[in-house]
């Protein structure tokens, strides 16, 4: 059965994406997008306020449970391509509206990710720069990380209007250097700390005192894989490479699957190595640290490592910019192509790429950027921009564990396992999502955060609306229909 022809109009011509991506691009989609280098320095820190110690912990149970969650979008990615992702799997299984919902809300996520990384790539320039000794620099009145930030969201919605192979390649090696940056401190802090099997344990163990300044116990554990959910958050960008892929069935699952499992590992090691060095650090704390990586880079290298960390962070920034404008202009171009956003279903003719979507998405988080990050700085919008991101994500990977247990009569003939096998992984899945989308609802965050709800609230009704405008009677989607492969 083949289900990959598509959402919930059928491409017409002109109208679907073509390519020839490797495995390759497809896993530098999903890299990007996580921005493992930025993750690790921003969310350790939080979970640490939560757990104490047991940072590494924290991290081992996120990525276990994202498995489920991975298998869920790989199976779908196994039966069905397209550039809709979430909303052509979820609309498979459950109609053409709950999909269509699915994408939009997708799409703000991916959004939210775009627009507050791109002010992080030139705050972390800010900051190395001030580790050379140079004075914040602006221009008439217009401080530098502002103009950058703009100039990281130009650069690129221009690479991921132009050449779909070489940005997500170039995704992949900025991400690459980056987090090699941050492993070569590990190994530093490693040998120079020496730690024995009893200190190594210790990041596993909660309820122990907390060098760190944490809390810890399982209830600081429990709220804490809040912050490791939001840093594997993105993983399923790959899927929306689905027609631009060269075999999507198989290298789309391998990218979300080894990226997880990958970058899994990754986070508890980098995390462990932190947990050991402020360890060894007299009044140190990785809870009270705005710069952990900074803190560590300057004590056990010299300070210079320290500015080459925030350069790469600020690559890091760029690569999940681009990755994050990528996937959403993919999704705003199957919404287009469904009738939901008029004229942005259309493919360039010369560069292969849905253009209208990609200038629409970089256009408005451009907007977004310069609306509101002059207000806050750049530390906060990445904050508030990334935190309505994250929960537009959450309440998709909800919707798709709901499709991939429920299904229709093609789509459970077409994904792989057996009914009762798909069942255990959606509703383990579900379990995972409930915990950290609990935790970021309640107790009630202070002001501006208890906000970022009702926007996400409030786009899931706008989209409802216009959905239920552009669809005012249910319509059957042809992926369901299926045809002998």
């Amino acid at each position: 059965m083949d289900l990959s022809n598509d959402d919930i109009s059928g491409p017409r011509a002109g109208e679907r994406l073509g390519g020839h991506l490797g495995l390759a691009a497809v896993i530098g989609l999903s890299v990007s997008v996580i921005a493992p280098s930025m993750a690790v320095a921003f969310n350790a820190t939080l979970a640490a306020g939560a757990a104490g110690d047991a940072v590494p912990l924290v991290f081992l149970l996120g990525a276990v449970i994202m498995v489920p969650i991975a298998l869920a979008f790989a199976g779908f990615s196994r039966a069905i391509s397209s550039a809709g992702s979430a909303m052509t799997f979820v609309g498979a299984s459950l109609g053409a509206r709950p999909g269509a919902l699915a994408g939009w809300v997708l799409m703000l996520g991916y959004a939210g990710f775009a627009a507050g990384s791109c002010g992080l790539a030139g705050n972390f320039v800010d900051a190395a720069m001030a580790g050379l000794g140079y004075p914040p620099v602006s221009f008439g009145g217009v401080r530098l990380w502002f103009m950058l930030g703009m100039a990281t969201m130009i650069g690129s919605t221009a690479l991921a209007y132009s050449n779909v192979d070489v940005a997500t390649r170039l995704m992949l090696w900025l991400e690459g250097v980056s987090l090699l940056a941050v492993l070569a401190l590990v190994v530093v802090i490693m040998v120079t700390c020496h730690p024995g099997a009893r200190e190594l344990a210790h990041g596993f163990v909660p309820g122990r005192a907390s060098a760190s300044g944490g809390g810890g116990g399982w209830s600081g554990v429990g709220y804490a894989i809040v912050f490791a959910f939001l840093s594997f958050g993105g993983f399923e960008g790959a899927a929306t490479l689905g027609e631009e892929t060269a075999n999507p069935r198989r290298d789309i699952p391998r990218a979300m699957i080894g990226t997880i499992a990958t970058l899994g590992m990754i986070f508890v090691i980098i995390t462990l190595a932190q947990v050991i060095g402020f360890a060894h650090i007299p009044g140190a704390s990785l809870a009270a640290a705005d710069a952990p990586l900074d803190v560590l880079a300057t004590h056990y290298v010299a300070p210079w490592f320290a500015v080459a960390l925030d350069l790469a962070n600020a690559v890091s920034a760029f690569a999940c910019t681009l990755g994050a404008v990528t996937a959403a202009a993919r999704l705003a171009f199957a919404l287009g192509r469904a009738g939901i956003l008029p004229g942005l279903g259309r493919v360039h003719p010369v560069h292969g790429t849905p253009a209208l979507a990609v200038i629409a998405v970089g256009t408005a988080c451009l907007a977004a950027f310069c609306l509101f990050a002059p207000a806050v700085g750049a530390g906060r919008f990445y904050g508030y921009a990334s935190t309505i991101g994250a929960l537009g994500v959450m309440v998709v990977y909800g919707a798709v564990l709901g499709a991939f247990c429920v299904g229709g009569q093609a789509v459970r003939a077409a994904l792989p396992g057996s009914g009762p096998a798909r069942l255990a992984i959606g509703l383990a899945g579900a379990i995972g999502v409930c915990w950290p989308l609990y935790n970021t609802l309640y107790p009630v965050p202070a002001y501006p955060d208890r906000l970022w709800p009702y926007v996400v609230l409030g786009w899931i009704g706008l989209g409802a609306g216009l959905i239920l405008h552009r669809f005012p009677r249910a319509r059957r989607v042809p992926a369901l229909e299926g045809t002998a492969s």
